[in-house]
């Protein structure tokens, strides 16, 4: 009986490992969009997050006595479409005055749209002392 020579690789071997290679290429790219899905949910938590600490330095810098006048209701935030932001001062007796307490609660949330179509929320909360 003779040997012969079975070095190399057969048609059939090299078809079987392209096979195998594009399951799994087709299945890691079948993963991306996922992927992507969470870093930009990410970035839109980091500039929700961002913005509300930006409003809770403004209520830092504002003076005791006028601390009521950033109570607002959900508006845009401008230069961020998309975003929309809310700031409660408690307690406050109404109008644009001093707390009527001598600590306030400066409540800020900030929401956005994500890409599934509902809305989150980022609160960031701080005690404001006279």
């Amino acid at each position: 009986m003779t040997w012969r020579d079975q070095r190399g690789v057969t048609l059939v071997e090299l078809m079987m490992a392209i096979m195998l290679l594009v399951i799994a290429l087709v299945g890691l790219a079948a993963s991306f969009p996922y992927a992507m899905y969470g870093v930009v949910a990410g970035g839109f938590q980091t500039t929700a997050t961002l913005l509300a600490q930006q409003q809770i330095d403004q209520a830092r810098l504002k003076p005791y006595d006028v601390l009521c006048s950033l109570n607002a209701n959900w508006g845009a935030v401008t230069g961020y479409v998309g975003f929309e932001k809310q700031v409660s001062v408690t307690p406050c007796a109404g109008g644009t005055g001093a707390p009527t307490a001598t600590a306030a609660t400066v409540n800020v949330q900030v929401r956005f749209k994500g890409q599934d179509g509902g809305y989150y929320t980022t609160s960031l909360v701080t005690i404001r002392a006279q």
